[in-house]
């Protein structure tokens, strides 16, 4: 019983206590009552007349028919009581140790209860056999009240025992049916009568236990085994350990020496780097303010070509016209030679006649003097004293061809003149403009070049090549700042990198040192 018993809760008792209703309570109470009610009239009744004994007899025996059937409506009701939370541990049959002992308390007060009436009424039975004795044997009626006292006690302690021992069933049937789980499995345990092959929880215990000392025996000896086996194995794996670790040691102290002679080397490395790229700096410093001075030069040599285009234009034009001019005084010359060569043609017919009439006029005694005349004659002289020297002249005709003749040959000298100035102006511009050319090719950008634009100057090039040439020439110096651009660019990379990688190293030795 104890065993079973201990599968019980606590949540019993509370479900039983809160299964007590409040009619539960009142009929208790009311039976309680009742009893007490009962026991005042008994003793009033034995007060009142202790002659009715006979009377009182029947009474007493009525009562006592009333309390073993309010008795038996106090087990129905624990009965129902029980089932009801037997129900309710069904939910609740997880904690152990606790046993459902409201139940049999109420029971127990109930059947002490029940014993003191029973005694109370022998008692008054008992007085009232007394006084009865008196008129009839007194020994017959001890012996049937001790008889009936004796039974009515077995019969109170044999439905005690019986209302225990279903108690006990119901408990019973009902930690087996939390055991087992299913009703088809406690019928055939209930109904085998110990012929079924169910095992309790017992039963596997023991039978866990004794395999768990089982294994346990065996562990011990292969533990003793293992552990020998394992003290070698660990030794062999020190001494192993030992002799990888040495190693390892001497290993990491030539990295170590390797790395730190090669972090010298870096530092060193590093430092003339920095050098290269403080010189790179002040190069890459110096260029720019060389790119900035070459494209401000760039600018007012765009600007001054593009000056010297408008003036070349204009210079061109004013070739053209020249060119024009010149050609028109080479013809104007070419005819005045013509005209030269024809009034010389004429002049020497003249003299020819001058000659003869000369010859003639020798013969003549009267015109000596105009012969010393004839013969101070310059063509070169003026108009006025020509005439006048000719005025000595017989022959008119002669005067009037010579004065035609000095005219144009005064006139041609003067063209000639002109042509000779004008030839001069150009010259004089012409020189002014390779002056200038020669100024811009002296420039930085240019010395190199300069006799070849003089020499394509010299041989008259046009102002568009001249110009596509210097567009040339700028867009090659533009190229060549683009060129050294990048080649700055990758070595500050390159730097870079290998800073980056120095860095790298440093960490993979620190991690390695740590390590």
């Amino acid at each position: 019983m104890d065993t079973i018993k201990k599968y019980f809760t606590q949540s019993i008792i509370d479900n039983g206590n809160k299964s007590m209703d409040g009619n539960d309570e009142s009929s208790f109470n009311t039976i309680c009552n009742n009893t007490q009610n009962k026991e005042n009239e008994i003793i009033i009744s034995t007060c009142s007349d202790m002659t009715s004994v006979q009377h009182t007899n029947k009474h007493l025996l009525h009562k006592i028919k009333s309390l073993e059937e309010e008795n038996d409506r106090l087990l129905y009701i624990i009965e129902n009581k029980n089932i009801i939370k037997n129900d309710s541990s069904k939910c609740n049959c997880n904690v152990d140790n606790i046993i459902p002992d409201f139940a049999n308390k109420k029971i127990l007060q109930l059947t002490e209860r029940v014993n003191e009436l029973m005694s109370e009424l022998q008692i008054i039975k008992s007085s009232a056999s007394d006084g009865y004795t008196k008129n009839k044997d007194s020994s017959e009626v001890k012996q049937l009240t001790d008889k009936c006292n004796l039974l009515n006690k077995k019969i109170c302690n044999y439905r005690n025992q019986i209302m225990q021992l279903k108690n006990d069933l119901k408990i019973t049937q009902n930690a087996l049916s939390n055991e087992i789980g299913d009703p088809a499995v406690m019928q055939t345990v209930l109904m085998g009568t110990g012929s079924s092959n169910y095992i309790g929880r017992a039963q596997k215990i023991l039978v866990l236990q004794q395999k768990v000392n089982e294994l346990q025996a065996k562990q011990s000896d292969s533990k003793t085994k293992e552990l020998h086996d394992l003290t070698v194995n660990t030794k062999k794996l020190e001494k192993a350990r030992k002799a990888i670790n040495e190693q390892v040691l001497k290993d990491t102290q030539l990295k170590v020496t390797e790395l730190t002679t090669s972090v010298e080397i870096w530092k060193r490395r590093s430092k003339a780097l920095d050098v290269e790229i403080t010189v790179l700096r002040i190069q890459i410093q110096k260029l720019l303010s060389k790119s900035k001075s070459d494209n401000q030069l760039i600018d007012q040599l765009k600007a001054e070509l593009g000056n010297n285009n408008m003036q070349r234009f204009k210079t061109k034009d004013s070739v053209t016209k020249l060119e024009e001019s010149i050609a028109l005084l080479q013809l104007k010359y070419d005819k005045a030679e013509k005209i030269i060569e024809q009034q010389a043609f004429d002049l020497s017919d003249r003299d020819m006649r001058i000659s003869h009439l000369e010859s003639k006029i020798l013969k003549n005694n009267d015109t000596t003097r105009d012969h010393k005349d004839m013969c101070s004659i310059d063509f070169m002289d003026p108009k006025e004293i020509f005439v006048k020297k000719l005025n000595g002249f017989e022959n008119q005709q002669l005067v009037n061809l010579l004065c035609i003749a000095h005219n144009k040959i005064c006139e041609c000298v003067l063209d000639a003149v002109d042509f000779k100035n004008k030839y001069l102006t150009e010259k004089q511009k012409l020189q002014k403009l390779e002056s200038k050319m020669g100024h811009l090719s002296s420039s930085t950008l240019f010395k190199q070049k300069s006799n070849s634009i003089l020499y394509h100057f010299k041989h008259e090039l046009n102002p568009n090549e001249k110009l596509l040439e210097l567009q040339n020439k700028l867009e090659l110096v533009e190229e060549e700042r683009a060129a050294f651009k990048d080649r700055l660019d990758t070595l500050i990379m390159l730097n870079k990198e290998n800073v980056h990688t120095f860095t790298r190293s440093l960490n993979n030795m620190k991690q390695q040192l740590i390590h």
